[in-house]
Parts: C-alpha cells; sequence; structure tokens
C-alpha cells in the first residue's frame, strides 16, 4: 500500500508513453550539468510521444534558465503550444522567457492565457505587479489573493508531507 498516493492521489502524466516518461525522467536530472544531452534527451522522449508536453516545457526551461538563451526558449515554446496552446507550464515558462528580453506585452498576453485555477505562484507573482503597472487593479488583487491562497496551500502541503516523512523514519 503507497501512503503517499493515498493521500496526495496519483499524478497524472502529459503522456500516454511509459517509454517516452522514463525518457524524461533521465534526462531532468541532467539538465543543469549536462544542457545539450538534456536537451537531446527530451527531443529523443518528444520523437516517440509528439504530445509529451514536460518534454517541450523543459526544453524551453533549459533554454532560458540553464543556457541563458530566452530567445531560443520563446521559438521553442511557441511551436510547442501548436500542440497544447493552454499548457500551464509552458505558458509559464515562455512568459518568463519574454520578461527576460522586455517584451513585457508579449509576456503579459502569455501569462493570462493559464486560467487562474491552475497558475502556479510563479504565474501570479508576475501578472500581479503587472496588472497593477498597466491600471488594471481589480485583476491584481485577484491575482494576488489568489497567490497568497496557493503560498499557504503549498506550506501547508510541504509541512504535512514533511511530517509524514519524519514519521516514517521515527518508525524505523
Amino acid at each position: 500500500m503507497n501512503i503517499f498516493k493515498n493521500l496526495f492521489g496519483e499524478k497524472k502524466v502529459s503522456t500516454q508513453s511509459v517509454e517516452a516518461e522514463e525518457i524524461w525522467k533521465k534526462s531532468a536530472s541532467l539538465m543543469n550539468e549536462s544542457p545539450d544531452e538534456a536537451i537531446g534527451l527530451f527531443e529523443q522522449a518528444i520523437k516517440i510521444d509528439p504530445k509529451h508536453m514536460k518534454s517541450y516545457e523543459y526544453i524551453v526551461y533549459v533554454y532560458r534558465q540553464v543556457k541563458g538563451n530566452p530567445t531560443k526558449a520563446i521559438q521553442v515554446g511557441l511551436d510547442a503550444l501548436k500542440i497544447d496552446r493552454k499548457h500551464p507550464a509552458l505558458l509559464e515558462q515562455i512568459g518568463k522567457a519574454y520578461i527576460e528580453i522586455g517584451e513585457f506585452d508579449r509576456a503579459l498576453k502569455i501569462f493570462t492565457k493559464v486560467k487562474l485555477e491552475q497558475a502556479t505562484t510563479d504565474t501570479l507573482g508576475y501578472l500581479t505587479p503587472m496588472y497593477i503597472l498597466i491600471g488594471q487593479n481589480k485583476k491584481a488583487l485577484k491575482t494576488d489573493m489568489l497567490f497568497n491562497k496557493k503560498a499557504r496551500g503549498q506550506a501547508m502541503a510541504d509541512y504535512v508531507l514533511e511530517q509524514i516523512k519524519r514519521a516514517f523514519v521515527m518508525r524505523k
């Protein structure tokens, strides 16, 4: 019996291919040490399953964050949006890349494509000041309230998980 699965539910993957998912897991661990190798493996997962959105998301992340090439990240990300134009994590990475090159209007356009209930605290954290800057204070307040709610919820989930881990260690 897997207590974590029972407590938190089984996490759905973005793919039907177990092989693509296994390649993704391997490549995700290489992102910082061997970014080019990681990108190659992510691309291999995509060849197996062209709808493996996590691989696209991570390629965009590697180009943006690890390799410092937000322009390439945007290119790859926009191509991937042709497959799933509403993928929240991919939209977030593209929005961040637009901010990094100073394209704030495009960043806002990308961030607002994410449904607020699916938005991460990062996305909400970017949206709030952007809304304030363009004078949309009601939207800023709404995103800020949701940001605070999600941040507290995540902190509580992290705390509960840590307590469960400690309980297991104490049992041994």
